[in-house]
Order: C-alpha cells, then structure tokens, then sequence
C-alpha cells in the first residue's frame, strides 16, 4: 500500500508540475495553449483595444478583427497591413510592435500622380511639389514612391490602447491633412490624377 500511495503522490506532483507549465508558466513567458499565441486571449469585441503583443502580423490581424467587430469597413489587407476607405480617399494602415505592445500605427495614402508629371522633362515639377508641401505643412511626411507617385505618412505613436474615437478622429484629420496640402499647393491638383 505504501508504494501505491507514493506511486499516486508522484503523479499528482508530475500533473501539478505540467498543469503549471501548461496553463501559468508558458502564457506568462508569451505562449499559449496548444501552440496558439497570445493574441487568442485579447477582447476585440469592444470600442477599445489593448494591443499588448510583440508581433506586426498578430497586432494587424487584432485591429482588423477589432474593427471589423466595430462596423469599420477594412478593405484589402495582408499580414502585416490593413485599409480602410474614408470619406475622400484609402488609408493604409501599418502596425508597428515593439517588446511592450503596440508602439505606433503607420498610415500612408497614395496619391496617384498624372503621367505627363513623371517623365523626365517635368518630374522635376513634381519633386518641387513634395519639397514644398514638406516644407509648408506640418501634417505629415510627403515622398515620392518608386512609381512617382506621392505618398503621404504619418503615425499614431506610443500607443498600446487604440479606441474608435480616436482612430475615426485621426482618420478625419489624416483626410484633412490631404484636402490642405490642396489649398497650399493649388497646382498639386493639376499634377494628381
């Protein structure tokens, strides 16, 4: 009877010790059951997200599900990107992670740029354009892309926690951004398509 009694306590210390690792130690360390990461245990069902997970991928597919699951239309979306269309024109949405959580959330749109202003006769018109709005506005980074269209971007920093409110408002002011550079630079209507 003593080794049968031994022989249980043994098992049940072996079962605490794998109950431990399986459901406390590893999700404390950033893995989860069954070989799923944590991004299973985030709520995304409310107007407010905390994003503490350390992957690109992981925190892009949190936010679409989070904004899918708040009536917000995503477009296209990939791995590590996401749109979403406003009023006037498509953002494209980059998360950027860090050890802690979400760090910023990258938002670019692309203005198509009209063909005659990429040859080589007039791309310096074009250069000038995004010198000028560079220097004349403050509301976002402007760049050309290898296709020579104009890319505006900006971000959304030091965040962990994203709510509705504040994205639907940083994406009126995003789309604000773009009808200004309109009225700075009024010949940028003649060099977008």
């Amino acid at each position: 009877m003593t080794g049968k009694r031994l022989e249980i306590s043994m098992l049940r210390s072996v079962s605490l010790y794998i109950f431990a690792a399986v459901f406390v130690i590893l999700p404390a360390l950033g893995f989860a059951q069954g070989g799923e990461t944590a991004v299973g245990n985030i709520d995304t069902s409310g107007e407010t997200i905390e994003i503490n997970v350390a992957n690109d991928d992981q925190a892009a597919a949190l936010i679409v599900e989070w904004l899918g699951n708040n009536n917000i239309n995503v477009g296209n979306h990939d791995a590590s990107w996401f749109t979403v269309q406003t009023d006037h024109f498509v953002i494209v949405f980059s998360p950027k992670t860090s050890a802690t959580g979400l760090d910023r959330l990258i938002a670019q749109i692309f203005l198509t740029v009209n063909p005659e202003y990429k040859s080589e006769e007039r791309i310096e018109e074009l250069r000038e354009l995004v010198w000028k709005l560079n220097d004349s506005l403050n509301t976002a980074q402007f760049s050309l892309d290898p296709d020579n269209d104009i890319v505006l971007l900006s971000q959304l920093t030091f965040i962990n926690t994203l709510t509705i409110e504040e994205l639907s408002a940083f994406m009126d002011w995003f789309n604000g951004s773009v009808m200004t550079m309109m009225f700075a630079a009024p010949e940028a209507m003649q060099i977008l398509q």
